[in-house]
Protein backbone atom coordinates (compact mmCIF):
# COMPACT_ATOMS: atom_id res chain seq x y z
CA UNK A 1 0.00 0.00 0.00
CA UNK A 2 1.42 3.61 -1.34
CA UNK A 3 2.26 5.85 1.79
CA UNK A 4 -0.34 8.85 0.12
CA UNK A 5 -3.14 6.09 0.42
CA UNK A 6 -2.02 4.69 3.76
CA UNK A 7 -2.25 8.02 4.81
CA UNK A 8 -5.76 8.47 3.37
CA UNK A 9 -6.99 5.65 5.41
CA UNK A 10 -5.87 7.14 8.71
CA UNK A 11 -7.26 10.29 8.19
CA UNK A 12 -10.99 9.24 7.27
CA UNK A 13 -13.48 8.21 10.52
CA UNK A 14 -13.94 4.62 11.00
CA UNK A 15 -16.96 3.48 9.76
CA UNK A 16 -18.21 2.92 13.31
CA UNK A 17 -17.62 6.46 14.17
CA UNK A 18 -19.71 7.41 11.17
CA UNK A 19 -22.46 5.44 11.94
CA UNK A 20 -22.32 6.40 15.88
CA UNK A 21 -21.89 10.31 14.64
CA UNK A 22 -25.49 10.02 12.17
CA UNK A 23 -27.41 8.22 15.22
CA UNK A 24 -26.61 10.92 17.33
CA UNK A 25 -27.56 13.28 14.50
CA UNK A 26 -30.68 11.67 13.87
CA UNK A 27 -31.47 11.73 17.92
CA UNK A 28 -31.21 15.38 17.55
CA UNK A 29 -32.61 16.28 14.73
CA UNK A 30 -35.97 14.36 16.42
CA UNK A 31 -35.27 15.50 19.63
CA UNK A 32 -35.57 18.75 17.74
CA UNK A 33 -38.32 17.88 15.60
CA UNK A 34 -40.56 16.93 18.32
CA UNK A 35 -39.29 20.14 21.43
CA UNK A 36 -40.50 22.57 18.88
CA UNK A 37 -44.25 21.30 19.20
CA UNK A 38 -43.50 22.52 22.97
CA UNK A 39 -46.56 24.26 24.77
CA UNK A 40 -47.99 24.57 27.90
CA UNK A 41 -51.53 24.41 28.73
CA UNK A 42 -54.01 26.38 30.41
CA UNK A 43 -54.23 22.99 33.21
CA UNK A 44 -50.74 23.15 33.75
CA UNK A 45 -50.73 27.12 35.56
CA UNK A 46 -53.21 25.51 37.65
CA UNK A 47 -50.28 23.31 39.31
CA UNK A 48 -48.16 26.21 38.65
CA UNK A 49 -50.42 28.50 41.22
CA UNK A 50 -49.81 25.86 43.93
CA UNK A 51 -45.77 26.02 43.11
CA UNK A 52 -45.65 29.97 42.99
CA UNK A 53 -47.57 29.38 46.63
CA UNK A 54 -45.28 26.92 47.80
CA UNK A 55 -42.49 28.82 46.90
CA UNK A 56 -43.90 32.01 48.67
CA UNK A 57 -44.48 30.65 51.60
CA UNK A 58 -48.16 29.71 51.64
CA UNK A 59 -47.73 26.29 51.47
CA UNK A 60 -49.33 23.25 49.48
CA UNK A 61 -52.37 25.59 48.21
CA UNK A 62 -54.56 26.96 45.22
CA UNK A 63 -56.39 29.65 47.16
CA UNK A 64 -54.06 30.46 50.44
CA UNK A 65 -56.77 30.82 53.42
CA UNK A 66 -57.41 26.61 52.28
CA UNK A 67 -55.90 23.42 52.00
CA UNK A 68 -57.05 21.80 49.12
CA UNK A 69 -55.28 19.14 46.80
CA UNK A 70 -56.28 20.62 43.15
CA UNK A 71 -53.37 18.59 41.30
CA UNK A 72 -52.70 15.25 40.58
CA UNK A 73 -49.04 14.85 40.09
CA UNK A 74 -46.99 15.48 43.61
CA UNK A 75 -44.11 14.09 42.21
CA UNK A 76 -44.14 16.86 39.15
CA UNK A 77 -45.20 19.72 41.39
CA UNK A 78 -42.85 18.48 43.94
CA UNK A 79 -39.62 18.74 41.21
CA UNK A 80 -41.18 22.01 40.05
CA UNK A 81 -40.68 23.91 43.56
CA UNK A 82 -37.24 23.10 43.69
CA UNK A 83 -36.13 24.79 40.57
CA UNK A 84 -38.93 27.37 40.63
CA UNK A 85 -36.86 28.77 43.91
CA UNK A 86 -34.29 30.26 41.97
CA UNK A 87 -35.77 30.15 38.10
CA UNK A 88 -39.27 32.35 38.09
CA UNK A 89 -39.58 32.00 34.48
CA UNK A 90 -42.45 29.01 34.62
CA UNK A 91 -42.61 28.77 31.05
CA UNK A 92 -39.14 28.06 29.86
CA UNK A 93 -38.61 26.18 33.33
CA UNK A 94 -41.28 23.59 32.84
CA UNK A 95 -40.53 23.39 29.21
CA UNK A 96 -36.75 22.56 29.92
CA UNK A 97 -37.91 19.77 32.46
CA UNK A 98 -40.31 18.38 30.64
CA UNK A 99 -37.41 18.29 27.38
CA UNK A 100 -34.98 16.68 29.70
CA UNK A 101 -37.02 14.15 31.03
CA UNK A 102 -38.59 13.16 27.88
CA UNK A 103 -34.78 13.06 26.43
CA UNK A 104 -34.18 10.49 29.01
CA UNK A 105 -37.41 8.34 29.02
CA UNK A 106 -36.47 7.48 25.62
CA UNK A 107 -32.63 7.02 26.09
CA UNK A 108 -33.49 4.43 28.95
CA UNK A 109 -36.12 2.94 26.36
CA UNK A 110 -33.60 2.32 23.81
CA UNK A 111 -31.47 0.28 26.47
CA UNK A 112 -34.02 -2.02 27.47
CA UNK A 113 -32.91 -4.58 25.00
CA UNK A 114 -29.08 -4.95 23.18
CA UNK A 115 -30.03 -4.08 19.37
CA UNK A 116 -28.68 -2.23 16.34
CA UNK A 117 -28.69 1.70 16.20
CA UNK A 118 -31.25 1.29 13.07
CA UNK A 119 -33.53 -0.83 15.06
CA UNK A 120 -33.66 1.92 17.97
CA UNK A 121 -33.93 4.76 15.27
CA UNK A 122 -36.75 2.63 13.38
CA UNK A 123 -39.21 1.24 16.43
CA UNK A 124 -38.88 3.71 19.29
CA UNK A 125 -37.95 7.26 17.32
CA UNK A 126 -39.73 6.93 14.42
CA UNK A 127 -42.94 5.95 16.23
CA UNK A 128 -43.16 8.65 18.55
CA UNK A 129 -42.12 11.15 16.62
CA UNK A 130 -44.64 10.39 14.11
CA UNK A 131 -47.36 9.89 16.36
CA UNK A 132 -49.55 13.34 16.71
CA UNK A 133 -50.62 12.86 20.40
CA UNK A 134 -47.10 12.34 21.54
CA UNK A 135 -45.78 15.54 19.93
CA UNK A 136 -48.91 17.60 21.37
CA UNK A 137 -48.23 16.60 24.60
CA UNK A 138 -44.96 15.06 25.73
CA UNK A 139 -43.97 18.68 26.15
CA UNK A 140 -47.34 20.82 27.32
CA UNK A 141 -46.83 21.45 30.87
CA UNK A 142 -48.62 18.39 32.74
CA UNK A 143 -46.50 15.23 34.03
CA UNK A 144 -46.33 13.17 30.99
CA UNK A 145 -42.08 13.04 30.35
CA UNK A 146 -41.89 12.31 33.91
CA UNK A 147 -44.44 9.69 33.65
CA UNK A 148 -43.02 7.81 30.60
CA UNK A 149 -39.35 8.85 32.35
CA UNK A 150 -40.25 6.08 35.22
CA UNK A 151 -41.98 3.60 33.02
CA UNK A 152 -38.97 3.13 31.05
CA UNK A 153 -36.87 2.81 34.04
CA UNK A 154 -39.13 0.27 34.95
CA UNK A 155 -39.55 -1.71 31.84
CA UNK A 156 -35.71 -1.40 31.89
CA UNK A 157 -35.18 -3.21 35.52
CA UNK A 158 -38.23 -5.64 35.10
CA UNK A 159 -36.31 -6.60 31.58
CA UNK A 160 -32.68 -6.88 32.98
CA UNK A 161 -32.73 -7.50 36.67
CA UNK A 162 -35.67 -8.42 37.13
CA UNK A 163 -34.51 -9.49 41.07
CA UNK A 164 -34.58 -6.10 42.27
CA UNK A 165 -38.08 -6.54 43.37
CA UNK A 166 -37.34 -3.76 46.35
CA UNK A 167 -35.92 -1.53 43.54
CA UNK A 168 -39.15 -2.28 40.70
CA UNK A 169 -41.44 -1.72 44.18
CA UNK A 170 -39.67 2.24 44.58
CA UNK A 171 -39.88 2.88 40.71
CA UNK A 172 -43.78 1.43 40.65
CA UNK A 173 -44.27 3.76 43.76
CA UNK A 174 -42.77 6.85 41.96
CA UNK A 175 -45.02 6.16 39.08
CA UNK A 176 -48.40 6.25 41.27
CA UNK A 177 -46.70 9.32 43.34
CA UNK A 178 -46.81 10.97 39.44
CA UNK A 179 -50.29 9.98 38.55
CA UNK A 180 -52.28 7.37 41.01
CA UNK A 181 -54.21 6.00 37.55
CA UNK A 182 -50.68 5.06 36.63
CA UNK A 183 -51.65 1.63 38.70
CA UNK A 184 -52.91 0.42 35.50
CA UNK A 185 -49.96 -0.28 34.01
CA UNK A 186 -48.27 -1.04 37.00
CA UNK A 187 -50.43 -3.87 38.52
CA UNK A 188 -49.76 -6.43 36.69
CA UNK A 189 -46.24 -6.85 36.33
CA UNK A 190 -45.69 -6.14 39.83
CA UNK A 191 -48.22 -8.87 40.60
CA UNK A 192 -46.46 -11.31 38.52
CA UNK A 193 -42.94 -10.66 39.74
CA UNK A 194 -44.89 -10.44 44.13
CA UNK A 195 -46.40 -14.01 43.35
CA UNK A 196 -43.22 -15.75 42.28
CA UNK A 197 -40.54 -14.34 44.89
CA UNK A 198 -40.35 -17.02 47.86
CA UNK A 199 -42.49 -16.01 50.47
CA UNK A 200 -39.00 -16.43 52.95
CA UNK A 201 -37.17 -13.75 50.70
CA UNK A 202 -39.57 -11.57 51.00
CA UNK A 203 -38.83 -8.54 53.66
CA UNK A 204 -42.20 -6.77 54.31
CA UNK A 205 -39.80 -4.03 56.06
CA UNK A 206 -37.49 -3.49 53.19
CA UNK A 207 -41.40 -3.33 50.95
CA UNK A 208 -42.13 -0.97 52.85
CA UNK A 209 -39.40 1.25 52.85
CA UNK A 210 -39.47 0.42 49.21
CA UNK A 211 -43.36 1.83 48.68
CA UNK A 212 -42.03 4.86 51.20
CA UNK A 213 -43.04 7.50 48.33
CA UNK A 214 -46.47 6.69 47.65
CA UNK A 215 -47.73 5.39 51.11
CA UNK A 216 -46.02 8.92 52.67
CA UNK A 217 -48.00 10.91 50.31
CA UNK A 218 -50.92 9.74 51.43
CA UNK A 219 -50.38 9.98 54.82
CA UNK A 220 -49.46 13.51 54.51
CA UNK A 221 -52.46 14.27 52.24
CA UNK A 222 -54.59 12.68 55.16
CA UNK A 223 -52.88 15.27 57.84
CA UNK A 224 -52.55 18.12 55.56
CA UNK A 225 -55.19 18.03 53.03
CA UNK A 226 -57.85 15.81 55.37
CA UNK A 227 -58.38 13.81 52.23
CA UNK A 228 -56.32 10.86 50.50
CA UNK A 229 -57.21 11.84 47.09
CA UNK A 230 -57.10 15.18 45.15
CA UNK A 231 -59.65 16.98 44.69
CA UNK A 232 -60.30 16.56 41.40
CA UNK A 233 -61.32 12.81 42.04
CA UNK A 234 -64.40 14.34 43.88
CA UNK A 235 -65.19 17.24 41.05
CA UNK A 236 -64.84 14.71 37.77
CA UNK A 237 -66.67 11.21 39.30
CA UNK A 238 -69.35 13.77 41.96
CA UNK A 239 -71.06 14.88 39.12
CA UNK A 240 -74.49 12.27 39.33
CA UNK A 241 -73.78 10.56 35.60
CA UNK A 242 -73.80 6.93 35.91
CA UNK A 243 -71.03 4.47 34.53
CA UNK A 244 -72.78 3.94 31.13
CA UNK A 245 -72.77 7.83 30.71
CA UNK A 246 -68.88 7.80 31.56
CA UNK A 247 -68.36 4.44 29.44
CA UNK A 248 -70.54 6.02 26.49
CA UNK A 249 -68.06 9.50 26.42
CA UNK A 250 -65.05 7.39 26.66
CA UNK A 251 -66.14 5.54 23.74
CA UNK A 252 -66.04 8.50 21.60
CA UNK A 253 -62.73 9.73 22.95
CA UNK A 254 -60.95 6.65 21.89
CA UNK A 255 -63.30 7.21 18.51
CA UNK A 256 -62.15 11.00 18.30
CA UNK A 257 -58.04 9.37 19.07
CA UNK A 258 -58.22 6.94 15.49
CA UNK A 259 -59.23 9.77 13.67
CA UNK A 260 -56.82 12.68 15.32
CA UNK A 261 -53.84 10.43 15.08
CA UNK A 262 -54.51 7.18 13.39
CA UNK A 263 -50.82 6.48 13.24
CA UNK A 264 -50.80 6.17 17.13
CA UNK A 265 -53.77 4.18 16.95
CA UNK A 266 -52.04 1.59 14.45
CA UNK A 267 -49.22 1.92 16.34
CA UNK A 268 -51.19 0.29 19.96
CA UNK A 269 -52.56 -1.84 17.80
CA UNK A 270 -49.55 -2.85 16.22
CA UNK A 271 -48.20 -3.65 19.60
CA UNK A 272 -50.57 -6.17 20.70
CA UNK A 273 -50.11 -8.27 17.21
CA UNK A 274 -46.63 -8.84 17.87
CA UNK A 275 -47.43 -9.78 21.75
CA UNK A 276 -49.24 -12.26 20.02
CA UNK A 277 -46.79 -13.20 17.80
CA UNK A 278 -43.98 -13.19 19.69
CA UNK A 279 -45.83 -15.79 21.76
CA UNK A 280 -46.49 -17.96 19.09
CA UNK A 281 -42.54 -17.50 17.85
CA UNK A 282 -41.56 -18.13 21.12
CA UNK A 283 -43.86 -21.72 21.38
CA UNK A 284 -42.77 -22.35 17.92
CA UNK A 285 -39.05 -22.38 18.97
CA UNK A 286 -39.53 -24.18 22.36
CA UNK A 287 -40.83 -27.23 19.89
CA UNK A 288 -37.67 -26.78 17.85
CA UNK A 289 -35.03 -25.87 20.73
CA UNK A 290 -35.76 -27.33 24.45
CA UNK A 291 -33.41 -24.32 25.66
CA UNK A 292 -35.31 -21.39 24.26
CA UNK A 293 -36.19 -18.55 26.67
CA UNK A 294 -39.65 -18.98 27.72
CA UNK A 295 -39.81 -15.63 29.12
CA UNK A 296 -41.97 -13.84 26.62
CA UNK A 297 -44.30 -15.74 27.01
CA UNK A 298 -45.35 -13.53 30.16
CA UNK A 299 -43.33 -10.53 29.61
CA UNK A 300 -45.46 -10.24 26.28
CA UNK A 301 -49.07 -10.87 27.42
CA UNK A 302 -48.23 -8.47 30.85
CA UNK A 303 -47.16 -5.50 28.13
CA UNK A 304 -50.11 -6.14 26.13
CA UNK A 305 -52.68 -6.53 29.06
CA UNK A 306 -51.09 -3.27 30.50
CA UNK A 307 -51.61 -1.22 27.55
CA UNK A 308 -55.48 -3.05 27.47
CA UNK A 309 -56.22 -2.11 31.18
CA UNK A 310 -55.06 1.72 30.63
CA UNK A 311 -57.21 1.94 27.44
CA UNK A 312 -59.99 0.24 29.48
CA UNK A 313 -59.45 2.67 32.41
CA UNK A 314 -59.65 5.67 29.66
CA UNK A 315 -62.96 4.89 28.35
CA UNK A 316 -64.11 4.54 31.88
CA UNK A 317 -63.17 7.72 32.55
CA UNK A 318 -64.60 9.24 30.02
CA UNK A 319 -61.35 10.29 28.58
CA UNK A 320 -60.42 13.97 28.44
CA UNK A 321 -60.86 17.26 26.47
CA UNK A 322 -57.52 17.32 25.01
CA UNK A 323 -57.51 14.50 21.77
CA UNK A 324 -55.24 11.99 22.37
CA UNK A 325 -53.59 13.00 25.55
CA UNK A 326 -54.58 10.03 27.71
CA UNK A 327 -53.08 8.01 25.34
CA UNK A 328 -49.85 8.94 25.39
CA UNK A 329 -48.64 6.73 27.86
CA UNK A 330 -50.41 3.36 26.18
CA UNK A 331 -48.53 4.62 23.04
CA UNK A 332 -45.21 4.40 25.11
CA UNK A 333 -46.04 1.23 26.01
CA UNK A 334 -46.83 -0.12 23.25
CA UNK A 335 -43.61 1.10 21.28
CA UNK A 336 -41.45 -0.75 23.94
CA UNK A 337 -43.52 -3.42 23.37
CA UNK A 338 -42.92 -3.22 19.85
CA UNK A 339 -38.75 -2.70 20.33
CA UNK A 340 -39.06 -5.87 22.60
CA UNK A 341 -40.39 -8.33 19.85
CA UNK A 342 -38.77 -7.20 17.11
CA UNK A 343 -35.36 -5.99 18.33
CA UNK A 344 -33.67 -8.58 16.60
CA UNK A 345 -35.03 -8.84 12.68
CA UNK A 346 -33.71 -8.65 9.70
CA UNK A 347 -32.82 -4.84 8.72
CA UNK A 348 -35.15 -5.67 5.87
CA UNK A 349 -38.00 -5.87 7.59
CA UNK A 350 -37.08 -2.92 9.29
CA UNK A 351 -36.73 -1.25 5.90
CA UNK A 352 -40.20 -2.36 4.97
CA UNK A 353 -41.84 -1.22 8.29
CA UNK A 354 -40.41 1.98 8.16
CA UNK A 355 -41.87 2.47 4.70
CA UNK A 356 -45.36 1.41 6.06
CA UNK A 357 -45.25 4.14 9.06
CA UNK A 358 -44.22 6.83 6.61
CA UNK A 359 -46.90 6.23 4.06
CA UNK A 360 -49.65 6.21 7.27
CA UNK A 361 -48.10 9.35 8.54
CA UNK A 362 -48.22 11.39 5.53
CA UNK A 363 -51.98 10.34 4.69
CA UNK A 364 -52.89 10.75 8.22
CA UNK A 365 -50.94 13.68 8.82
CA UNK A 366 -54.08 16.51 8.88
CA UNK A 367 -56.85 15.91 11.53
CA UNK A 368 -60.29 15.23 9.74
CA UNK A 369 -62.56 17.81 11.09
CA UNK A 370 -65.80 16.72 9.59
CA UNK A 371 -66.41 14.48 12.62
CA UNK A 372 -66.78 18.07 14.37
CA UNK A 373 -65.56 16.61 18.32
CA UNK A 374 -65.59 19.98 19.60
CA UNK A 375 -68.97 21.22 18.83
CA UNK A 376 -70.49 17.86 19.96
CA UNK A 377 -68.56 16.73 22.31
CA UNK A 378 -65.86 19.56 23.77
CA UNK A 379 -62.76 17.20 22.55
CA UNK A 380 -59.97 19.72 21.32
CA UNK A 381 -56.86 20.29 19.74
CA UNK A 382 -55.48 22.29 22.54
CA UNK A 383 -52.44 23.01 21.36
CA UNK A 384 -53.78 24.77 18.50
CA UNK A 385 -55.88 26.41 20.62
CA UNK A 386 -53.67 28.15 22.63
CA UNK A 387 -50.72 28.14 20.17
CA UNK A 388 -50.58 31.81 19.29
CA UNK A 389 -49.71 32.74 23.12
CA UNK A 390 -48.46 29.48 25.11
CA UNK A 391 -46.64 27.55 22.41
CA UNK A 392 -42.76 27.98 22.16
CA UNK A 393 -43.59 28.02 18.26
CA UNK A 394 -46.77 28.32 16.78
CA UNK A 395 -46.50 25.63 14.50
CA UNK A 396 -44.88 22.80 14.76
CA UNK A 397 -41.83 21.02 12.85
CA UNK A 398 -38.55 22.26 12.92
CA UNK A 399 -37.87 25.71 13.37
CA UNK A 400 -40.73 27.30 11.35
CA UNK A 401 -42.34 30.22 13.02
CA UNK A 402 -41.70 33.19 15.43
CA UNK A 403 -40.53 32.11 19.16
CA UNK A 404 -43.39 33.80 21.24
CA UNK A 405 -43.86 32.15 24.17
CA UNK A 406 -40.79 33.93 26.05
CA UNK A 407 -42.60 36.80 25.43
CA UNK A 408 -46.12 35.71 27.17
CA UNK A 409 -44.18 33.76 30.00
CA UNK A 410 -42.03 37.25 30.20
CA UNK A 411 -45.79 38.86 31.54
CA UNK A 412 -46.20 36.24 33.78
CA UNK A 413 -42.91 36.74 35.51
CA UNK A 414 -43.00 39.99 35.95
CA UNK A 415 -46.23 40.22 38.57
CA UNK A 416 -46.00 42.92 40.69
CA UNK A 417 -45.52 40.19 44.18
CA UNK A 418 -42.77 38.08 42.07
CA UNK A 419 -39.31 38.56 43.75
CA UNK A 420 -36.14 36.29 43.84
CA UNK A 421 -36.10 35.13 47.42
CA UNK A 422 -39.32 35.41 49.80
CA UNK A 423 -39.26 34.56 53.12
CA UNK A 424 -41.37 31.86 54.50
CA UNK A 425 -43.81 32.92 56.75
CA UNK A 426 -46.14 30.35 56.36
CA UNK A 427 -48.57 32.86 57.57
CA UNK A 428 -51.50 34.83 55.71
CA UNK A 429 -51.46 38.85 55.33
CA UNK A 430 -52.43 40.29 58.70
CA UNK A 431 -56.06 42.01 56.81
CA UNK A 432 -56.62 39.24 54.37
CA UNK A 433 -59.46 37.50 55.72
CA UNK A 434 -61.60 40.89 56.10
CA UNK A 435 -60.43 42.22 52.75
CA UNK A 436 -59.94 39.30 50.67
CA UNK A 437 -61.23 39.72 46.66
CA UNK A 438 -63.44 36.33 45.45
CA UNK A 439 -63.99 35.98 42.09
CA UNK A 440 -65.48 33.09 39.96
CA UNK A 441 -64.40 32.11 36.55
CA UNK A 442 -64.44 28.63 34.90
CA UNK A 443 -61.18 29.67 33.10
CA UNK A 444 -58.55 29.13 36.59
CA UNK A 445 -55.43 28.11 34.54
CA UNK A 446 -53.48 31.77 33.31
CA UNK A 447 -56.33 33.39 35.60
CA UNK A 448 -55.07 32.02 38.51
CA UNK A 449 -51.85 31.96 38.10
CA UNK A 450 -51.57 35.30 37.15
CA UNK A 451 -53.86 37.19 39.73
CA UNK A 452 -51.33 35.92 42.69
CA UNK A 453 -51.90 34.38 45.75
CA UNK A 454 -53.86 37.61 47.22
CA UNK A 455 -57.07 36.96 45.27
CA UNK A 456 -59.71 34.02 46.11
CA UNK A 457 -60.74 31.88 43.21
CA UNK A 458 -63.83 30.36 42.80
CA UNK A 459 -63.85 27.35 40.32
CA UNK A 460 -67.11 26.99 38.65
CA UNK A 461 -65.61 23.72 37.51
CA UNK A 462 -64.97 22.40 40.88
CA UNK A 463 -61.38 21.41 40.31
CA UNK A 464 -60.32 23.79 42.78
CA UNK A 465 -63.60 24.01 44.98
CA UNK A 466 -63.70 21.49 47.61
CA UNK A 467 -67.47 22.42 48.25
CA UNK A 468 -68.94 22.78 44.52
CA UNK A 469 -66.61 19.64 43.75
CA UNK A 470 -68.80 17.59 46.41
CA UNK A 471 -72.41 18.93 44.20
CA UNK A 472 -73.72 17.57 41.18
CA UNK A 473 -73.30 19.11 38.08
CA UNK A 474 -75.40 21.62 36.24
CA UNK A 475 -77.91 19.91 34.43
CA UNK A 476 -78.84 22.35 32.20
CA UNK A 477 -74.68 22.63 30.94
CA UNK A 478 -73.62 20.57 28.05
CA UNK A 479 -70.36 18.60 29.66
CA UNK A 480 -67.25 17.58 28.33
CA UNK A 481 -64.53 15.58 30.06
CA UNK A 482 -63.56 16.60 32.63
CA UNK A 483 -65.64 20.35 32.64
CA UNK A 484 -68.88 19.81 35.06
CA UNK A 485 -69.90 22.69 35.86
CA UNK A 486 -71.48 23.87 39.07
CA UNK A 487 -74.55 25.98 40.04
CA UNK A 488 -72.72 28.40 42.80
CA UNK A 489 -74.49 28.02 45.95
CA UNK A 490 -77.08 30.62 47.29
CA UNK A 491 -74.94 32.63 49.55
CA UNK A 492 -71.53 30.71 48.88
CA UNK A 493 -69.40 33.72 47.71
CA UNK A 494 -70.42 35.51 50.33
CA UNK A 495 -69.30 32.90 53.15
CA UNK A 496 -65.81 32.60 50.81
CA UNK A 497 -65.06 35.89 51.91
CA UNK A 498 -66.42 36.99 54.99
CA UNK A 499 -66.90 33.64 56.66
CA UNK A 500 -70.53 34.06 57.51
CA UNK A 501 -72.30 31.06 56.39
CA UNK A 502 -75.77 32.61 57.65
CA UNK A 503 -76.90 33.26 53.75
CA UNK A 504 -76.29 29.74 52.56
CA UNK A 505 -79.33 27.17 53.11
CA UNK A 506 -79.46 25.67 56.67
CA UNK A 507 -78.54 22.04 55.50
CA UNK A 508 -75.32 22.74 53.64
CA UNK A 509 -74.24 25.40 55.63
CA UNK A 510 -73.69 22.89 58.19
CA UNK A 511 -71.66 20.52 55.77
CA UNK A 512 -69.64 23.48 54.92
CA UNK A 513 -68.82 24.04 58.47
CA UNK A 514 -67.59 20.90 58.63
CA UNK A 515 -65.67 21.12 55.57
CA UNK A 516 -64.02 24.26 56.23
CA UNK A 517 -62.45 23.33 59.62
CA UNK A 518 -60.74 20.86 57.60
CA UNK A 519 -59.23 23.05 54.76
CA UNK A 520 -58.48 26.06 57.31
CA UNK A 521 -58.73 24.81 61.08
CA UNK A 522 -55.16 24.71 62.50
CA UNK A 523 -53.84 21.02 61.44
CA UNK A 524 -53.53 19.48 64.98
CA UNK A 525 -57.06 21.32 66.46
CA UNK A 526 -59.24 18.65 68.42
CA UNK A 527 -62.49 19.87 65.63
CA UNK A 528 -60.36 19.46 62.83
CA UNK A 529 -59.31 15.95 63.91
CA UNK A 530 -63.05 15.08 64.75
CA UNK A 531 -64.24 16.90 61.17
CA UNK A 532 -61.30 14.82 59.23
CA UNK A 533 -62.86 11.47 60.93
CA UNK A 534 -65.91 12.22 59.77
CA UNK A 535 -65.81 13.05 56.72
CA UNK A 536 -63.92 9.48 56.23
CA UNK A 537 -66.84 7.76 57.92
CA UNK A 538 -69.12 9.95 56.25
CA UNK A 539 -70.64 11.14 59.47
CA UNK A 540 -71.35 14.52 57.31
CA UNK A 541 -73.47 13.13 54.71
CA UNK A 542 -77.12 13.56 55.55
CA UNK A 543 -76.29 17.46 55.71
CA UNK A 544 -75.03 17.17 51.61
CA UNK A 545 -77.74 14.70 50.17
CA UNK A 546 -80.03 16.77 51.74
CA UNK A 547 -79.52 19.75 50.37
CA UNK A 548 -79.01 17.98 47.13
CA UNK A 549 -82.21 16.07 46.81
CA UNK A 550 -84.41 19.13 48.58
CA UNK A 551 -85.25 16.99 51.31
Amino acid sequence: MSPARSNFKLAMPSLPRLQTAAFLTFCALTFFFVASWAWISDDAYITFRVVDNAVNGYGLRWNIDERVQVYTHPLWLLIHIQFYYFYRNIFLLDIGISAVLAAAAVGVAMRIMDSGRLHKIVLILLPLALSKAFRNHIINGLEAPLMLFLLAWFWHDYLRTPERIYRLLTIASLVLLTRLDGIMVMVLPMLWRVVNIRFRQFSIPRALAATAPITGWFAFCLVYYGFLFPNTKYAKLNTGLNTQDYIARGWVYYDEFKVFDRFGYLIICFSLCCAAGLVLWTLYNRLRDKTTDLRPLIIAPIMGGSILLHVAYVIRVAGDFMDGRFFVTPLFLAVILIYYALSRVHPLILALITIGMANIAVNRYNYDSTHNYVVRYGISNERQFYAWKQALFRRGGFITDTLNGTLFSGVIRNRPHDTKFIPKTWTLPPDFEHNKPVMKTGYIGVTGYTAGPGHIIIDELALTDPLLARLPRRLDYIWRAGHFERTIPQGYLYARKTGDTSRMVGSLAAYYQKLRLVTSAPLFSPERIEAVIGFQTGAYEKSRLKYVTGK
